[in-house]
């Protein structure tokens, strides 16, 4: 099973507009696992699409900090995030409140004369409790073979936004 979760498009894989799209291959197992799986997977693809090319012009990434809806079930989104970026995914416990307390968060950062990492680390998250995931080598397998049907899904993705356009 493999979705492309596009509403409004992804500048990044060339979509200026998007129609939801769930696509089984001939010989997938239908499950809900399955499904949910895939709709995981499709929320980080384009994500691992601009991991790669931040990794093609040296760009690198030694953590990063989950924060919204994602990650409010236990290790599951941190745990595919990590594998599917192949990067250390830290999960704090204030994650679950998503866009609206990073924009305070900033907010308040705009007013301090600290670098925003300092700021984050002795003001926001100071004290808080951190789960740390590391990529999973079967998971990153998973995800690789997820990735490159993914990759041929945006090919339909964009003869469907033409036609539904």
């Amino acid at each position: 099973l493999v979705s492309c979760n596009y509403l409004s498009g992804e500048q990044i894989t060339g979509l200026s507009s998007g129609v939801p799209l769930m696509a089984r291959c001939i010989n997938a197992n239908f499950t809900f696992a399955n499904f949910a799986r895939s709709l995981l997977y499709s929320a980080i693809s384009t994500l691992r699409i601009g991991f790669d090319i931040l990794k093609n012009e040296n760009v690198e990434v030694d953590k990063l900090y989950g924060h919204g809806g994602f990650f409010k079930v236990g290790n599951v989104g941190a745990s595919m995030m990590a594998s599917a970026l192949n990067t250390d995914v830290s999960v704090m416990e204030s994650a679950g409140e998503g866009g609206a307390f990073g924009i305070a968060v900033l907010a308040s950062y705009m007013g301090s004369n600290r670098s925003l990492p300092d700021y984050l680390k002795e003001y926001v998250f100071k004290g808080a409790k951190e789960n740390l995931c590391a990529p999973d080598a079967s998971i990153t397998l998973g995800f690789s073979v997820y990735l490159d049907r993914f990759l041929s899904l945006l090919e339909a993705e964009r003869k469907v936004v033409e036609v539904l356009s």
